[in-house]
């Protein structure tokens, strides 16, 4: 195999208007050459070097994000250094869970997806349209609300008003209309 990497430094002799028959020839610097492999996600990438210059990865280090990780590029396995004999450098990713989370408001499915230890939000308006008989005020989540750590669910939770004091929700229970109403008697 080749082990030298040759760089042109010129021509002998110098370049000059020519005026009878003349031979140039090409003078090249020769160096060792240095192989360096680079790793990123599986593949491997062969640049060669010459002895003494500083590696520098030319690709991208990007890697897809599957169905339960996110990936960021961290650096490589071992420090850059100018290259001197042929060597590996493998790119390391910080690896963050990712995890579903669902929001039920009314009996609709909302779901988001974030990453580990991220405290998640619904991001919209949670309401529940009135009926006949009530107007619903949203007053929390089912339970609280946490960095998410594995797939959750929150269930959004109204409280209920009659729009008529009279009215029976089956319950037998009072559940206040939000008016007083007095009678004398």
């Amino acid at each position: 195999t080749d082990t030298k990497i040759y760089e042109f430094k010129g021509w002998s002799p110098v370049l000059e208007e020519v005026t009878a028959d003349v031979t140039y020839t090409a003078e090249y610097d020769e160096f060792d050459k240095v192989k360096v492999t680079w790793v990123v996600d599986g593949t491997e990438t062969e640049e060669y070097y010459k002895a003494g210059e500083l590696p520098n990865y030319k690709g991208e280090t990007a890697k897809e994000q599957d169905d339960k990780f996110v990936y960021t590029f961290k650096g490589w396995d071992k420090t850059i250094e100018a290259a001197s004999a042929d060597v590996t450098y493998t790119a390391v990713y910080e690896t963050k869970a990712k995890y579903q989370i669902t929001w039920v408001i009314d009996g609709v499915e909302t779901k988001e997806t974030y990453l580990a230890g991220v405290k998640p939000s619904y991001k919209g308006k949670v309401t529940k349209a009135e009926d006949d008989d009530y107007t619903y005020q949203f007053t929390g989540w089912d339970k609280e609300i946490v960095a998410a750590e594995a797939d959750a669910v929150y269930t959004a939770v109204f409280s209920k008003t009659a729009k008529n004091p009279t009215a029976d929700d089956g319950s037998n229970e009072a559940k206040g209309c939000g008016s007083s109403i007095s009678a004398g008697i």
